[in-house]
């Protein structure tokens, strides 16, 4: 069953979906709700980075930035500081926070408004590992299943070589049963990281519905942006026979690109 028929399926009636695909499994997908603030009008001039007790903050025309629980926002290091303090450069008239994705990742991990572990967060990864984009499969063997085998078979072979591990492909729309010693070493590798690092792993996974892809992503085996393309094959191969709505695909396809990188920097700043 192609992409396009599960996310029909996923369309139905909550109740209708709840006794098909069983709740449950889409909650990993939405563990990780990133902590934005509501839009206000532009109220500085500028932004800047300054060394404060316990690392770097962001000063909106000397002023300390504060999280949302109105703590100032302390980062601890000066390569992500300065991109946050970027983002608030960038705002306009008024702040858009939807789009300042390093912000939110920032005050998500010092304020941690779900009181979220690391070990949930890891849970939710594993969890999503059987949903993952790349391992279902179109049924027909046609130009799209010759596509998959092209442009993701690369990505999946190196994440289970890189690992050691057996990744199952789904079989129609069924989750794949991941080996227990598959997610041991997934646990294994994020667990080598920190809280924070774990938080923006989750944030690029979240934005591509992908752990194999994220992955890559944050090991530098491939790109944000070849990853979101990598995540839409199968929406950009239905585009390119049927036609685009022009101002959605491509809002999303850049709000996707945008997600991943800000995940990926966070990832790498932190490890």
């Amino acid at each position: 069953m192609s992409r396009t028929s599960r996310l029909f399926i996923k369309s139905l009636d909550t109740s209708k979906s709840c006794n098909l695909l069983n709740r449950t499994v889409w909650d990993p997908w939405t563990v990780a709700k990133r902590y934005y603030p509501a839009p206000v009008k532009r109220f500085y001039l500028n932004a800047s980075v300054a060394r404060g007790d316990t690392g770097y903050e962001i000063h909106l025309d000397r002023k300390p930035l504060k999280t949302p629980t109105k703590k100032a926002l302390t980062i601890k290091s000066e390569k992500l500081a300065n991109a946050v303090a970027a983002e608030w450069c960038a705002q306009k008239d008024v702040i858009a926070p939807n789009v300042m994705h390093l912000t939110a990742l920032c005050n998500t991990v010092q304020d941690n408004p779900l009181r979220k572990t690391k070990d949930d967060l890891i849970g939710a990864v594993l969890a999503a590992l059987p949903m993952d984009t790349i391992l279902f499969r179109s049924d027909d063997n046609d130009k799209l299943s010759e596509l998959q085998k092209e442009k993701w078979d690369p990505i999946y072979n190196w994440f289970q070589d890189h690992f050691n591990v057996e990744v199952p492909l789904a079989t129609g729309i069924i989750c794949p049963e991941i080996p227990d010693e598959t997610l041991d070493k997934i646990r294994d590798f994020l667990d080598s990281n920190n809280f924070e690092a774990v938080q923006g792993f989750v944030f690029g996974m979240d934005s591509i519905r992908s752990v194999v892809l994220t992955t890559a992503t944050v090991m530098n085996k491939i790109t944000p942006k070849e990853a979101v393309h990598l995540s839409r094959l199968e929406l950009e191969y239905q585009t390119a026979r049927w036609g685009t709505v022009e101002w959605h695909h491509e809002v999303e396809l850049f709000d996707s690109i945008a997600r991943l990188s800000a995940a990926t920097l966070f990832f790498d700043t932190h490890t």
